[in-house]
């Protein structure tokens, strides 16, 4: 009984370190700004300018939402006004993921929960 509970334990922590070490943005780059996203050697300026130019209709759409701004500022560093209504968190990255031709695949935003 001991050898299986051990088992047990060992298979969980195997997991979880192996979950803590998987890349956030498989294939490309987390970046917070679009200056950040032209450093970035994968990157080119017009792709990070078709990126860039779509973040601000992912921000007011992605992430959880919340009543008032007071309720999401409890639980996170920045807010925004979302749509239809209401008020979310403000990501403080983008994950993009640049194809092969070029092209915008993937735009994921990073949220940052407040600490303390």
């Amino acid at each position: 009984m001991r050898i299986l509970f051990t088992c047990l334990i060992a298979a969980v922590a195997i997991f979880m370190a192996w979950a803590w070490y998987q890349p956030v943005c498989e294939g490309g780059a987390v970046v917070a700004s679009e200056a950040e996203c032209k450093a970035v050697a994968i990157f080119d300026a017009d792709f990070c300018a078709r990126a860039w130019s779509r973040t601000a209709s992912i921000a007011k759409t992605a992430g959880t939402s919340y009543a008032t701004q007071t309720a999401c500022s409890d639980q996170w560093p920045v807010c925004i006004e979302r749509e239809p209504a209401g008020y979310g968190p403000k990501p403080a990255g983008w994950c993009l993921v640049r194809g092969s031709a070029g092209e915008v695949v993937r735009i994921e935003p990073q949220f940052e929960r407040k600490r303390g």
